[in-house]
């Protein structure tokens, strides 16, 4: 078999430079999958006190209308702590219940209408 002059296969620099282009490509990567794994805990600690702040609508609809007062508690779920707040303000026959957690130094607020 004949060799064809200067096509002698790949030498030391197109390796060298393979694999630093690799190489800047999963540093890359690496950098994203950081970024990303933080936006997912994020996430995930959202929901888990949206979940919460509706477990304690839910509860305060159970409460008899004139039982209904300001309050808060803390939970610990999934080893993040939370810290629940509510607070009542009546106008004529209607309360207003403003609910807020706050985990990690992040707040969340809504807020929901309880009418007589």
């Amino acid at each position: 078999m004949k060799q064809i002059k200067g096509n002698k296969g790949f030498g030391l620099v197109e390796c060298v430079v393979a694999m630093f282009l690799i190489c800047v490509v999963l540093l890359g990567m690496a950098g994203h999958i950081g970024v990303t794994m933080a936006a997912m805990q994020t996430d995930k600690s959202t929901s888990v006190a949206s979940s919460l702040l509706q477990d304690k609508v839910e509860a305060i609809k159970q409460i008899p209308y004139n039982s209904i007062a300001a309050g808060g508690d803390s939970i610990v779920k999934g080893g993040v702590y939370y810290m629940r707040s509510w607070t009542v303000t009546t106008n004529g026959n209607m309360k207003t219940v403003a609910l807020s957690i706050m985990s990690n130094g992040r707040t969340m607020n809504t807020s929901v209408v309880v009418t007589l």
